[in-house]
């Protein structure tokens, strides 16, 4: 399984920019998964306490794209922007 950004480019660490404290932004990403077969129970996991998942599939279809949407909500402002990495755990279904 990867997570694509808006351009379908693969992304390994999400990067969230620059958000004043006390505000927050919305990111939408793309899952894909690339296998031969379905992939259930998918749990994503971001590794940094501000950054809430807010949606995601449960499952995918073989070669088939799902939506990823994440907030951020940043306690201080930082002058470099927040790169943090995603884990992303599922079961494949082999028939």
């Amino acid at each position: 399984m990867k997570i694509l950004d808006n351009e379908g480019k693969e992304i390994e660490k999400l990067d969230f920019g620059i958000v004043e404290a006390g505000k927050f932004k919305e990111y939408d990403y793309t899952l894909y998964n690339d296998d031969e077969v379905e992939v259930i129970d998918i749990e994503v996991k971001i590794a940094h306490k501000e950054v809430e998942v807010l949606n995601y599939p449960n499952k995918l279809g073989a070669n088939t794209k799902g939506n990823l949407k994440v907030k951020w909500s940043p306690s201080l402002t930082v002058k470099q922007g927040l790169q943090t990495v995603v884990k992303l755990t599922g079961k494949r279904l082999y028939k």
